[in-house]
């Protein structure tokens, strides 16, 4: 997953990365971001998670995503908040 966001209720981003990505090594082992994302999921455990996907393309972090979470998983990749970041970030 190229880009990940958590939005909370009032649709602003929380940056999860200033907050844990910084350490990137934890006893000689390099964490990807998928790792710390699902790492903040587990932890939060959030009743639905939304997912915004701006190609459209569920990669494997989020069918692993679908295997954890089933039923509170769901899947955007049209809403304004999509569109929007198809135009600023120029993704087609």
């Amino acid at each position: 997953m190229e880009n990940l966001f958590y939005f909370g209720k009032d649709k602003k981003i929380i940056n999860v990365k200033d907050n844990i990505s910084n350490a990137g090594y934890l006893s000689d082992i390099t964490f990807s971001s998928n790792d710390y994302s699902l790492n903040s999921l587990l932890t939060l455990l959030p009743k639905e998670l939304h997912i915004h996907l701006s190609t459209g393309y569920e990669d494997e972090f989020i069918n692993t995503l679908k295997q954890i979470f089933g039923t509170r998983v769901s899947i955007c990749t049209n809403c304004n908040l999509c569109r929007t970041y198809r135009i600023l970030n120029n993704v087609k």
